[in-house]
C-alpha cells in the first residue's frame, strides 16, 4: 500500500502527496491531475519532472513563482496528462535512476493513484515523458540509457531538458564528439539508440548553451532529426522551465 502524505485541490485539479521512498532526502512524490483530468482513464500518460538543486520538497517546490508548473499544465490544452514530481538530492534520484528502481516507483506511483485518486484497478503507464531542470538532467539521463531494458520498456516518448547540460570540466565548443565522451555525447547515443523519441532542450546559460549547442551540431552532422536544441529568450536559468513547460505540454500526443 502506497501512503497518502496529504491532498490539495488549490490549482484547479487534484494534488496527490505519497510517500515513495527512493533513498533520497524526501519521500515525497507530488501528483497533479489538471482540472478536467477524466479519472476514468486506464492509460496515465505521465510527464515524470526532476527538479534542480537545492530544492525543497515537491509540496513546496511547485509553489514557488518560477516553478508553478501545475499552473501551466492547467493551461495547456491537454487534460489527460499528469505530472509526477519526486523529491531528489542535487543531481541524484536515488533507486529512481535505475530501471529496477525505476520499475517499483511506478508500481507504488500506480499503485497510489488506483488507491487515492479513485481510479479504476486496471491502470497502467501509458506514454512517458521525461523532464528536468538544471541539476536534475544527471538522473534524467541515467534513467534514458536503462529504461528500455525494464517492465516499462517502450513507454518513453518525450525527454524536455531546461538548461540542464551539465558535464564534466568546463564546457568548450566542439565540432564533432570527442572521447572520452561527456554530457552531449552521452545525449547524442540516447537519440540514436531512441529514434522514436523526442528530445528537446531549452537553454539560456553558458555551460548548458554550450553543451546544447555541441549537440545540435552533433545532431545535424549525423543526421539525427529527433533532437531539438532551443535557445530560451528572455529567461533566466530558474525561469527556462515554466518558459516553455506549456508549449512543450501541447506539443504531446495524447491518444
Amino acid at each position: 500500500m502506497t501512503k497518502l502524505l496529504s491532498k490539495e485541490i488549490v490549482p484547479a485539479g487534484l494534488s496527490l502527496y505519497l510517500d515513495i521512498p527512493i533513498g533520497t532526502h524526501s519521500s515525497q512524490t507530488g501528483v497533479f491531475f489538471p482540472a478536467g483530468y477524466r479519472f476514468s482513464s486506464v492509460d496515465i500518460h505521465m510527464v515524470l519532472y526532476f527538479h534542480g538543486h537545492n530544492s525543497p520538497p515537491p509540496d513546496r517546490y511547485w509553489k514557488n513563482q518560477n516553478f508553478k508548473l501545475r499552473e501551466e499544465v492547467n493551461a495547456s490544452n491537454k487534460a489527460n496528462v499528469v505530472l509526477v514530481v519526486p523529491g531528489i538530492n542535487n543531481s541524484y534520484a536515488g533507486t529512481l535512476q535505475t530501471v529496477k528502481g525505476f520499475d517499483k516507483y511506478i508500481d507504488a506511483l500506480l499503485e497510489g493513484i488506483m488507491e487515492h485518486a479513485g481510479m479504476c484497478p486496471y491502470i497502467s503507464l501509458g506514454r512517458l515523458t521525461l523532464a528536468a531542470h538544471s541539476g536534475g538532467g544527471a538522473p534524467m539521463l541515467e534513467l534514458v540509457k536503462t529504461i528500455n531494458t525494464g517492465s516499462n520498456a517502450g513507454s518513453l516518448s518525450g525527454c524536455w531538458g531546461f538548461d540542464c547540460l551539465y558535464g564534466s570540466g568546463d564546457p568548450v565548443v566542439k565540432t564533432k564528439p570527442s572521447i572520452p565522451p561527456n554530457v552531449e555525447e552521452h545525449w547524442l547515443e540516447s537519440a540514436k539508440k531512441n529514434f522514436d523519441v523526442s528530445f528537446e532542450f531549452f537553454w539560456v546559460t553558458h555551460g548548458p548553451g554550450t553543451r546544447s549547442k555541441n549537440l545540435q551540431t552533433f545532431a545535424k552532422a549525423a543526421n539525427i532529426t529527433n533532437i531539438s536544441v532551443v535557445e530560451s529568450k528572455g529567461a533566466i536559468h530558474d525561469t527556462v522551465p515554466i518558459r516553455n513547460f506549456k508549449d512543450c505540454i501541447n506539443r504531446m500526443y495524447i491518444p
